[in-house]
């Protein structure tokens, strides 16, 4: 028995088309469909600030890199 979940949204006319994966045999099987509802959660709300003096950047962040580096030497 192989299982699939997929979520989908029911359109207005109530005719849904669902792709199966090649990898379920063909010929004579057994479907079972189940519908519930999915609840929208609301998206947590962003804190700015909370990483503020914990990153920061190298003072030679503009110096332009070696050719070493872009053409994959180890020098």
């Amino acid at each position: 028995m192989l299982a699939l979940q997929q979520n989908v949204c029911i359109p207005e006319n109530h005719k849904l088309q669902i792709n199966i994966p090649s990898s379920i045999p063909t010929g004579e099987n057994e479907l079972f469909m189940v519908f519930q509802p999915v609840e929208k959660m609301a998206p947590e709300k962003r804190t700015l600030g909370i990483f503020k003096g914990k990153v920061s950047i190298s003072s030679d962040f503009d110096t332009p890199l070696k050719d070493s580096f872009w053409l994959g030497s180890n020098e």
